[in-house]
């Protein structure tokens, strides 16, 4: 089991979540997702053979005949390109529009004293309109300075349907001190009136690829389910 006791969405309001099982809920569920962000380069790597001796026949010059010959042969140099990784930043990826997650971190600020009961409550009336995913943890300064243009690069892949959708919209978290603290990514749960997420679909991919590294994590919908029903 995930939590000691069960999973703790499905055995007890978010009212009684502890701050333990808040955490736990952001980083081990199955809704988070540990990943990491590569930035690929390349190098070249150059080989060389052993010298190595051989026998030849040449003309000996004065009597006009064939002879044996040892000789030294060096192989000219090959190389070859190889791809190598630069660059690695850990990373949390949080299907941010469920209400499990959206329950957690309403009950986390609730911990901590920032919001009213009411407000949270109010907070997760509404349910988002699209799918959204945050991109936060501690390697999210490495995108600090990757444009709207490529972090609009951003796709979701569903397994049994097919579908690759672009994000419709970004948003950038920053911290009180003015660093990025977070990426929120916004894809339609809709297209021209079909579902993107259709029933008995079972894993999503999220990508995005940048100068900053390129991330791929796979969600597991069959156990992103509360009440017998997908939450999204």
């Amino acid at each position: 089991t995930l939590l000691s006791g069960g999973d703790v969405w499905k055995e007890k309001p978010y009212r009684e979540w502890t701050a333990k099982e808040v955490e736990i809920l952001l980083t081990k569920s199955p809704w988070a997702l540990k990943v990491k962000a590569y930035k690929l380069g390349s190098r070249e790597l150059e080989r060389q053979d052993p010298t190595y001796a051989t026998t030849v026949m040449v003309m000996n010059p004065r009597t006009g005949q064939l002879a044996p010959k040892t000789v030294i042969v060096t192989p000219p140099a090959t190389s070859r390109t190889v791809p190598t990784v630069e660059e690695m930043h850990d990373l949390e990826l949080l299907w941010y529009s469920s209400l499990t997650v959206r329950q957690a971190l309403v009950r986390r600020r609730l911990l901590e004293g920032t919001i009213k009961e009411v407000d949270g409550e109010k907070m997760l009336a509404e349910k988002p309109g699209h799918y959204i995913f945050s991109l936060a943890g501690p390697g999210i300064y490495a995108f600090s300075s990757v444009t709207d243009r490529d972090l609009m690069s951003a796709t979701i892949r569903t397994k049994r349907g097919k579908k690759t959708l672009l994000v419709q919209q970004i948003f950038r978290g920053n911290a009180k001190y003015g660093a990025l603290s977070q990426l929120l990514f916004y894809f339609p749960r809709e297209w021209n009136g079909t579902p993107i997420v259709e029933d008995g679909e079972e894993k999503v991919t999220f990508s995005l690829e940048t100068d900053a590294g390129t991330i791929r994590a796979q969600f597991d919908l069959r156990k992103m389910r509360r009440k017998g029903a997908p939450d999204l």
